[in-house]
């Protein structure tokens, strides 16, 4: 073979070897891409799962009145119906809440300073009111209840808002008419 012939192969086989690389950096690129992507979805799924875990295991507190099947009495309840301990717990309630003596409930040390923790499925059930006078004062039958908390898996601050509605168990005197 002659020189220009050798040349000439040498070129193709270069050309051609070098399309071959293009090709190989392309496919590469789109295997890392497919591999980024999936290591996202994964990354993404143990998010979503671990957020499920903490939801399942979490504490959850709420706040709500209680008034006893034939009782006359009032109670103001805390309670965890989570599976963790709550900690820092701190009640707001808006309008401040006050019993029928106009005694503000806010400046009580259950309320100002807060409760240390509650236990999964514990309650603190304190004295708030008799019905007959709460309902007798133009109390309001209505409050929204701010709750914060921090716990379980995630230990960050939980935040919920709950209306506690108190026209379920009364309402105000009103005059009778016969006809």
């Amino acid at each position: 073979m002659d020189k220009e012939t050798m040349e000439t192969i040498l070129l193709v086989t270069q050309v051609l070897t070098l399309i071959a690389l293009v090709f190989y950096v392309i496919k590469t690129w789109h295997i890392a891409s497919a591999t980024r992507d999936s290591a996202k979805a994964s990354q993404n799924m143990f998010e979503e799962m671990r957020a499920t875990r903490d939801q399942e295991t979490a504490p959850h507190v709420v706040t709500y009145f209680d008034v006893p099947y034939g009782e006359f009495l009032m109670y103001l309840v805390i309670k965890n119906l989570g599976k963790a301990v709550a900690k820092n717990v701190k009640l707001e309630f808006e309008p401040r809440l006050k019993n029928s003596r106009g005694k503000d409930i806010n400046d009580t040390p259950l309320i100002k300073k807060g409760i240390d923790s509650i236990p999964p499925g514990y309650e603190i059930r304190t004295f708030f009111d008799g019905t007959v006078q709460y309902f007798n004062n133009n109390n309001p039958l209505s409050y929204v209840a701010t709750v914060t908390y921090t716990g379980g898996i995630q230990d960050k601050i939980r935040i919920t808002q709950q209306i506690l509605d108190l026209s379920v168990y009364g309402v105000r005197p009103f005059e009778w008419t016969v006809s």
